[in-house]
């Protein structure tokens, strides 16, 4: 008989359905002896993956004919890459590349990943920066035999500009107790690794200072002068081993000298 079937199939595949064209259709499983079925079809079972033979034979006339043979080919579903995100300040013009294991891997814009999405192959993609605007998701799948992987999500965290406030104006007298300008409102918030950059200025003096855990500067070293000091103060918000930076803020402290009797 002519006997027709798919050559290659994987494992995620529904079992498929031998046709056969002949008089008196026998199917057999591959030790040629075991019947499986009459008939002009053998819908088959077993998806395990590796080679699958069937014989079938037909009857002319009361004379059976020889065994013909038919097989097909389960292969494995491939296993997913292996997948890194990336993180980047927004505008920034370092673009960081998205990663995966492999470089028959297939990028794609879109999770159903069909041919009209798809971006590149290799073990990287690097996004165009006009289409970083917001944190986005990419897709990464695998072709191997010709079945497909899952289709795995790649994020791009495109961190907005952070903000936050230093408050308003102060004005002092020199023998006041000192103040301290805390930093607040942090957008977003603020990580272990984040901080604030410091600088005081004045008409004599620039000093940066370092941050503390609470993100407060103490001014008692400039309470001890009467004079106009701007304290600037920049947010670097870190994420992910990217530091990102807001625009300074700035306000002015005033010291007023004790007055004269």
């Amino acid at each position: 008989p002519q006997l027709f079937g798919p050559a290659t199939l994987c494992e995620y595949n529904a079992a498929p359905m031998l046709s056969a064209i002949g008089e008196n259709i026998v199917w057999y499983a591959s030790d040629k002896t075991t019947e499986l079925a009459n008939g002009e079809s053998l819908q088959t079972t077993d998806m395990g993956v590796g080679r699958h033979q069937y014989y079938a034979s037909q009857t002319v006339d009361g004379c059976p004919g020889p065994l013909t043979p038919i097989s097909f080919m389960v292969s494995a579903k491939p296993t997913n890459p292996i997948v890194k995100g990336a993180s980047m300040c927004a505008g920034s013009a370092e673009i960081p590349a998205l990663e995966s294991n492999l470089p028959i891997d297939l990028w794609y814009s879109n999770e159903n990943a069909l041919e009209s999405s798809f971006l590149t192959i290799g073990k990287t993609y690097t996004p165009e920066a006009e289409t970083l605007t917001e944190s986005i998701t990419y897709y990464a799948k695998r072709i191997q035999n010709g079945c497909e992987s899952s289709v795995v999500p790649v994020v791009m965290n495109v961190i907005t500009q952070p903000t936050f406030s230093i408050g308003d104006d102060i004005t002092m007298c020199v023998y006041d107790s000192p103040q301290t300008i805390q930093a607040k409102e942090f957008t977003p918030e603020a990580t272990e690794s984040s901080y604030i950059g410091w600088t005081v200025s004045s008409a004599s003096i620039s000093k940066a200072y370092l941050d503390n855990e609470q993100h407060a500067l103490d001014l008692a070293e400039v309470l001890k002068k009467p004079g106009k000091y701007t304290v600037s103060a920049n947010y670097q918000y870190r994420y992910d081993n990217v530091y990102c930076s807001s625009q300074p803020e700035t306000m002015t402290y005033t010291v007023v000298d004790r007055a004269r009797k």
